[in-house]
């Protein structure tokens, strides 16, 4: 990347079961916490639920090393002696992508600057439980009714029929208040792709 990882997703390979850590994607992003010691925290991306209070990238984590936490004491999760693991890196490149967060309003109109008009956009709600991982592009349709939206925790069918929002020249805006993408004092974390 040449730079420190904004967002980290990092899955134990080696075996299965959540008494190894296997069932779950653990992600690290720097807007957990609201972005305040967000390397405390991790949220499953495997999962609805909200953050919880227990890092797994290490605070000395570079642009050219991963230091990693065993959250809750357990090694297996993701540093298991002699353990397989894939690890996705994601870092904000200037035109291309974006790693940030916002705060919801609870209104219509949210509107939320990445500096280039996206194509992909993932949101997670982070502060809160049972809010999916939103996933948005520009193929399947997010600009101004009947959206397409898939979510990466569920097996659920693409939901096609509510205007949740739209790509903009220099970021997205959102246009629905449900508590999973625009919750008013709510903490959103997003992954935006040019």
């Amino acid at each position: 990347l040449n730079k420190i990882p904004e967002m980290v997703w990092i899955k134990y390979r080696s075996k299965s079961g959540s008494s190894y850590g296997g069932d779950m994607w653990y992600v690290y992003h720097t807007g957990l916490n609201g972005g305040s010691n967000p390397n405390n925290y991790h949220i499953a991306l495997s999962s609805s639920n909200g953050q919880a209070a227990d890092g797994v990238i290490d605070v000395g984590t570079t642009a050219s090393h991963l230091g990693l936490r065993r959250p809750g004491g357990d090694s297996s999760a993701t540093n298991d002696n002699t353990a397989n693991y894939i690890a996705f890196l994601f870092a904000s490149v200037e035109g291309i992508s974006k790693v940030s967060k916002y705060t919801g309003t609870g209104s219509s109109g949210l509107s939320v600057t990445t500096g280039f008009q996206p194509r992909f956009l993932l949101i997670k709600r982070s502060d809160a439980g049972s809010t999916p991982w939103n996933v948005y592009d520009s193929v399947r349709g997010f600009s101004s009714g009947n959206d397409s939206v898939l979510y990466l925790d569920m097996t659920n069918a693409a939901n096609t029929n509510t205007n949740f929002g739209e790509f903009t020249s220099t970021g997205f805006t959102i246009n629905e208040t449900y508590s999973d993408i625009n919750n008013n004092g709510g903490n959103y974390l997003y992954y935006a792709h040019a």
